[in-house]
């Protein structure tokens, strides 16, 4: 088992679970881990806390660190679950340590690395070649070394890469992976998302100015019209004036122009990518990729970046769903990237380590003037009844606005109706029409019933992952949330998972030194041997038993320890496998009954050996005997 929580004194234990890794392109990193109350993980999430760490996320041979940053506990059923939030130890580490002296002057990249780095726990290598014009002029003073490394990032036009305790800079990350992605092969669910909410085709630039001087005191000014800007659906489309204060070449400020109006049009391509490693074991995205993607069907095809990459995993490893980001990335990841740079840019300005300059003010002052000078043409602000609004063509219909709400009056103010208040917008005053849920959505108070578009979607909002969508012709159910009954009123199937259990197949299959008494299997031997083969068709996703077992009453010990494992074979991915160390006694039958997780439904052929021998510690002349007195396929 691969998946491991480790404690406050590093000692690692084996959990079982599903995984989640969210993987941005000099982003938040980011795991989330979904277990629940197993057998094995029992007596292990019980004591989970913040601050633990996992590993082995992507297999055995996966170091990777992540650390506890919030859990969260809800019950299915009877059983307990538990959600994990956790970042990479390198986040941990460089958000929760800081810099509290102050540094001033000119710093080149490799200096801030250095003091960021020196006793980390952590090394960062840049580019051999790496050179630069920049400088940073002061950092410290108290902030985190994540914020002084982002600064250098960005300063620096710097991206990055964590491969175990190095840190790989690069003016471009970029690899040349020699496959491609199609919808036809390896791609499903394409999704093109273009933003046109900051797109330019015109800009003007300014460099070599001093801070707090206005841009036309500075030294080269420059101006970039986009090839778009003639067509006469688009036009010219002014961007905010790029401003760079301490650069003095003419040509670079051209390029950082040009740059910033081509990308300011984002398109981000989003699929979910199909794992196919048997064929393809080149086909591995990874963080910084370029590759051809092909979509046939909105007729795309093109070199493409990997930006962002979503993999859900089993325990084990095995990924069960991959999602990748291709070019910029999607609306809401740079919406919440744009919060956070502004809760860090008016900290800042809190802390006097950034200052805005009397232009932009002056520019924020002249604007706000105008906008309300343009609506005194259209609202009264002087009337007791608060802001009012009246309708140029018939003055009887009129809308107030004041600190009880919104009113709308159709007889010049005699009488008013509530539209909008504290508590919300009253559905009353909506007079005619059809709500389209294409652009309106139908919500409960929870969130738990949403009408939007043409589906109805029920979510449990303890469960995100537990939800019914009913769409054209089809009703869909996810994470359990569907139960039905037998006319008795016996339940049938409860939260998605069958009560009836599925059968398994078995036959005697006996190693060397195995022999058969009518009960009971016995052998004397002391490696693992098979008594018994079963197979079945993956109905189920619990693999249940219950196994019998003692000491021959003509063995030379009392009680002896012995070994029982359910091993399977024939497996195209990497075979479950549970074991268990028993003590064996003479003269009792004692039982161990187990539900061992064998994946979700694929309905393939499965194959399982049922073993014992005994511990080759133990003293010779012992006989172990086992049988099998129930094995199943259950949920």
């Amino acid at each position: 088992m691969a998946l491991h929580a480790i404690d406050h004194n590093n000692i690692p234990y084996m959990v079982e679970g599903i995984t989640t890794v969210e993987e941005q392109l000099n982003g938040d990193d980011s795991l989330t881990i979904e277990l629940t109350d197993s057998p094995i993980n029992k007596d292990v999430i019980k004591n989970i806390t913040e601050s633990w760490k996992f590993s082995g996320v992507e297999g055995n041979n996966d170091r990777t660190v992540y650390v506890v940053k919030r859990k969260a506990v809800s019950t299915i059923g009877k059983f307990k679950k538990l959600v994990i939030n956790a970042i990479p130890l390198f986040n941990e580490v460089f958000n929760t340590t800081r810099l509290y002296n102050y540094y001033e002057g000119e710093f080149t990249a490799d200096a801030v690395l250095s003091s960021l780095f020196n006793g980390s726990g952590f090394t960062y290598q840049l580019p051999p070649t790496f050179t630069s014009s920049k400088y940073i002029e002061s950092y410290g003073d108290g902030q985190t070394k994540l914020e002084i490394f982002n600064n250098v990032l960005e300063t620096f036009e710097l991206e990055f890469k964590v491969n175990g305790n190095t840190v790989e800079l690069s003016k471009y990350l970029v690899n040349r992976p020699d496959y491609i992605i199609s919808d036809t092969i390896n791609a499903a669910n394409v999704q093109q998302e273009i933003d046109g909410f900051n797109f330019y085709t015109y800009a003007k630039g300014y460099a070599d100015v001093t801070d707090g001087d206005p841009n036309s005191l500075a030294g080269i000014s420059r101006e970039y019209t986009h090839p778009l800007a003639s067509v006469p659906g688009v036009g010219k489309k002014h961007a905010p004036p790029l401003r760079l204060s301490e650069e003095t070449d003419p040509a670079k400020l051209e390029a950082a122009l040009k740059t910033y109006v081509d990308n300011s049009l984002k398109v981000s391509i989003t699929s979910d990518f199909i794992s196919l490693r048997k064929q393809y074991p080149e086909a591995v995205p990874k963080k910084a990729d370029e590759v051809m993607f092909v979509a046939n069907n909105i007729s795309y095809k093109q070199m493409v970046r990997i930006v962002g990459i979503t993999t859900k995993r089993n325990h084990m490893g095995d990924i069960i769903t991959q999602s990748v980001t291709y070019g910029d990335q999607p609306l809401a990841k740079r919406h919440k990237a744009n919060v956070n740079f502004a809760t860090q840019f008016i900290n800042e300005l809190v802390k006097g380590r950034r200052t805005i300059s009397s232009t932009m003010l002056d520019s924020a002052i002249s604007t706000a003037t105008s906008l309300i000078l343009n609506a005194k043409t259209q609202l009264d602000f002087t009337s007791s009844l608060g802001i009012v609004a009246k309708n140029p063509d018939n003055p009887q219909e009129m809308v107030v606005f004041n600190s009880a709400g919104l009113g709308i009056s159709k007889n010049g103010g005699k009488t008013f109706r509530n539209a909008i208040t504290g508590a919300g917008m009253v559905a009353d005053v909506i007079t005619s029409g059809t709500l389209n849920t294409q652009l309106v959505k139908i919500e409960g108070t929870t969130g738990a019933f949403v009408i939007t578009g043409d589906t109805l979607t029920s979510v449990d909002v303890k469960n995100p992952d537990k939800k019914t969508v009913i769409s054209a012709g089809n009703v869909s159910v996810w994470g359990g949330g569907f139960s039905a009954y037998r006319p008795s009123g016996v339940p049938w199937t409860v939260n998605g998972v069958p009560k009836n259990e599925l059968v398994v197949q078995r036959i005697w299959f006996t190693s060397p030194g195995v022999s058969h008494t009518g009960q009971m299997f016995q052998s004397a031997n002391t490696t693992p041997s098979s008594f018994e083969a079963a197979y079945f068709n993956h109905n189920g996703s619990k693999l249940t038993f219950t196994m019998a077992y003692t000491l021959a009453p003509n063995s030379a010990s009392s009680s002896v320890y012995g070994f029982i494992r359910v091993r399977e074979f024939g497996a195209t991915g990497t075979p479950k496998e549970w074991m268990a160390q028993v003590l064996v006694k003479r003269g009792s039958i004692d039982y161990i009954s187990e539900s061992v997780d064998i994946g979700e439904p694929g309905y393939e052929e499965r194959s399982f050996y049922l073993e014992f021998w005994i511990d080759p510690a133990s003293a010779p002349s012992n006989t172990m005997a086992v049988r099998c007195n129930k094995i199943a396929q259950r949920g």
